[in-house]
């Protein structure tokens, strides 16, 4: 990989959802398997050496803690379009915006993955008490969720 496509990588992985597979010597490290959102990347970093890039990252859980890559790891998750859809309304200004929005919104969100809007099916099952039909959706919601997730982007090497 060229420097050039290393450095295209980590611009275009702002705004990227991350899951945290290892961060080996910070003190009070973020949990592996967290997720979050990458909010900037700096660097290359000269340091003993060698260099490193710093991935600043909101988690899921409310701490905004960076990577240093390497020698932390991590990996790009596919966004689930609830995550997508969460992320639209939270970036509209006012609960006007949000109302006008939600339409297109939820059209969005269907479009978007098959799993979720057969997730929606089945929970639209239960509510009327169509239990047997919900398990089947409810199968063929969690096939279409694990081939989704299979689906993983991992990072350049020699970052």
């Amino acid at each position: 990989m060229t420097q050039a496509e290393i450095e295209d990588y980590f611009r275009k992985l702002v705004g990227k959802r991350i899951e945290l597979v290892s961060m080996p010597s910070d003190p009070a490290p973020i949990p592996v398997g967290s997720r979050g959102r990458v909010d900037g990347v700096t660097g290359p970093h000269p340091i003993r050496g060698e260099s490193f890039r710093q991935i600043d990252v909101r988690w899921d859980s409310g701490r905004t803690l960076s990577l240093c890559v390497p020698p932390d790891g991590y990996r790009i998750v596919n966004e689930t379009p609830r995550e997508k859809f969460l992320a639209k309304v939270s970036a509209l200004a006012d609960e006007a915006a949000i109302e006008k929005a939600l339409p297109g919104l939820i059209g969005e969100l269907v479009e978007w993955d098959v799993a979720s809007a057969l997730e929606l099916a089945a929970n639209l099952a239960e509510d009327v008490n169509a239990h047997d039909e919900a398990a089947a959706i409810r199968g063929m919601a969690q096939d279409a969720f694990l081939a989704r997730d299979a689906e993983e982007t991992e990072p350049p090497k020699g970052t």
